[in-house]
């Protein structure tokens, strides 16, 4: 549950499990606030979001690359949800089908609303640690619209406008206020002349094989411009390539983060396959004994991996009791309420 903690006259939120960065709203609330910019020390560069998705498409902006160690993400809640959106594109020449390829669309422990031929799985967990804390978050693409699929109408009412577009200086904007702050379009990386377009999560309601980009506009229409692709698109429009522009989404701590990073040496760069998720709630083995019991033992059920018939060795797993054979693990000890 989020931290709320009001300053005197009460003009100061704080809300203390945010995640990575500054944990005091500069502006909004908790139901829609802007903690300001996060550095990639602070939370992840480019290429470690990219290399943790196995991600090897796309061009690099040479913009983001020029700003390491600078500010690249923009921090925000709405309606509880802390997210982390990429202040500029991460690459350009890349397509949404790339994305949904590498898991970086949908952030749902599934293969996704709207799979492709090859279904892939679209959780990916990554964890920072800020000090001895331990946040854990999901990549995804931001969100354009309310609904998926969608015609593409109510436009205003996605990330892209609700977050994103209310930092940056767009005076057809398409958001009511509160405005959180006023980037160019060089520091985000928007331009009717100069900048790629960003892919959004949502599909074409009436072609499963077509999605929308934003930013796509001229005549300072970046933000309420949106148009449609083809999914395997990677090149067309103004600019005539295409952006990724990532949300990482915070994974709240009373949520499941398993595994927790367990390391592996491996002769490739192998992912294991989590062929069973496990939940905190909903299991009736986890119910107190007794209403005021707070902390009580429980066995989490078994999670298969499979390692494509790989030799593998656990080099320093963190907290599970792995099988001799790494076929399967199980995690035993008490969850405090």
């Amino acid at each position: 549950m989020n931290e709320l903690l009001l300053s005197t006259g009460g003009k100061t939120i704080y809300i203390g499990n945010s995640g990575p960065g500054p944990k005091a709203l500069i502006s909004g609330d908790a139901n829609l606030g802007y903690f300001g910019e996060v550095t990639d020390t602070q939370l992840f560069t480019p290429s470690q979001v990219a290399g943790q998705a196995g991600l090897y498409q796309g061009t690099d902006n040479p913009a983001a690359v020029a700003a390491a160690g600078g500010n690249m993400w923009l921090k925000f809640i709405w309606n509880g949800v802390v997210t982390f959106v990429a202040k500029m594109p991460f690459r350009s020449n890349i397509s949404w089908a790339d994305l949904y390829a590498a898991g970086l669309v949908y952030a749902t422990r599934d293969n996704g609303k709207y799979p492709l031929a090859t279904p892939k799985h679209q959780y990916i967990q990554m964890p920072k640690y800020e000090g001895q804390k331990l946040w854990v978050l999901k990549p995804r693409l931001p969100t354009g619209y309310p609904a998926d699929p969608t015609t593409g109408g109510q436009i205003t009412t996605g990330e892209w406008n609700q977050l994103f577009g209310r930092t940056v200086n767009d005076t057809n904007g398409g958001v009511a206020a509160p405005k959180f702050a006023n980037f160019g379009y060089a520091a985000t990386g928007l331009s009717p002349s100069a900048g790629p377009d960003s892919l959004v999560q949502e599909t074409l309601s009436t072609n499963v094989n077509s999605c929308f980009v934003r930013g796509d506009g001229s005549g300072a229409q970046i933000i309420n411009a949106a148009r449609t692709v083809l999914k395997t698109d990677r090149l067309s429009g103004i600019i005539n390539a295409h952006g990724w522009r990532p949300v990482l989404e915070l994974i709240p701590d009373e949520a499941a983060k398993d595994p927790y990073n367990p390391l592996y040496r491996t002769p490739g760069p192998f992912t294991p396959v989590i062929t069973e998720v496990r939940q905190w709630t909903g299991n009736p083995a986890l119910k107190v004994a007794a209403p005021r019991q707070k902390s009580w033992a429980y066995k989490l059920p078994t999670a298969n991996y499979s390692f494509a018939n790989q030799a593998l060795k656990v080099s320093g797993p963190r907290g599970t009791s792995e099988s001799p054979t790494l076929k399967a693990f199980t995690i035993t000890g008490s969850y405090v309420a």
